[in-house]
């Protein structure tokens, strides 16, 4: 979700509406988001996706989210990875169901194999599949 707010490529107009949602309620991410976010974006400017310094901007932009980092997932690893194993995810993916499930939150994703996960486990999806 968080490359769609940053990729001209990979806009949508459901990318715009959860982060309009982020931006009004707030969201959560797991502990390991800035790790991912900055390869995300790293990997982008290798693709010549994006240049280094949309790389940067794109970085420092997203503490100005209303985004709340979990920090309590380092300690639910174990889970994440049952899931992950249950389900085929990374359990970089697995972590950010997790988090979903514990706190009975929607989760954000345009991830196939996430969302078919998250909807098996029975929690809600920010966007719905398509």
């Amino acid at each position: 979700m968080a490359m769609a707010w940053t990729l001209p490529d990979e806009w949508s107009r459901a990318a715009d509406e959860v982060l309009d949602r982020v931006i009004n309620e707030g969201g959560h991410v797991p502990f390991h988001f800035p790790a991912e976010l900055a390869n995300g974006l790293t990997m982008a400017v290798r693709k010549g996706r994006i240049d280094e310094r949309a790389r940067a901007a794109a970085y420092e932009s997203f503490p100005r989210l209303n985004l709340v980092r979990d920090l309590e997932g380092v300690e639910r690893m174990k889970t994440a990875i049952e899931l992950a194993d249950l389900y085929r995810l990374t359990v970089y993916d697995a972590l950010y169901l997790e988090l979903a499930q514990r706190l009975a939150l929607p989760l954000a994703t345009f991830d196939d194999a996430l969302a078919r996960a998250t909807q098996r486990a029975g929690v809600p999806l920010a966007v719905p599949l398509g």
